[in-house]
């Protein structure tokens, strides 16, 4: 369905849309670091500055494949592993509004299925 999703949303802004890596994920959290943690699904923030609810709100989808031990790869070795022999479950990140907030940090790490579809779960979409 995310994918899906990208590709309607793609087609109708003529704009090249996908699901970011783990690692763009982890960037852009970068940027917004001094942002509070998000209890909440109903949240605005009217600073365009930097992303808004990295953390809390939602566990994000990644592109990144999940495959066991892969984390003493590199990520193009995981990404050709993933390609090769298929793969079921992705990296997701930035906790949810029923996370500890005290535990989730960017550097948390969490795996979800791909198909997975679920009122904690969603995706952030990149350019």
């Amino acid at each position: 369905a995310a994918m899906a999703y990208v590709e309607w949303k793609s087609d109708k802004d003529g704009v090249i849309y996908h699901i970011p890596t783990e690692a763009q994920w982890y960037t852009a959290s970068l940027a917004s670091k001094d942002k509070e943690y998000v209890t909440s699904l109903v949240y605005v923030e009217n600073n365009p500055s930097s992303p808004t609810a990295m953390l809390g709100q939602l566990w994000e989808f990644t592109s990144t494949p999940y495959i066991p031990l892969s984390r003493l790869s590199d990520y193009d070795k995981i990404t050709t592993l993933g390609n090769e022999y298929g793969y079921s479950d992705v990296i997701v990140k930035g906790g949810s509004y029923i996370s500890d907030s005290s535990s989730i940090t960017t550097e948390t790490v969490g795996i979800t299925s791909k198909s997975n579809c679920s009122e904690f779960c969603g995706l952030r979409l990149a350019k």
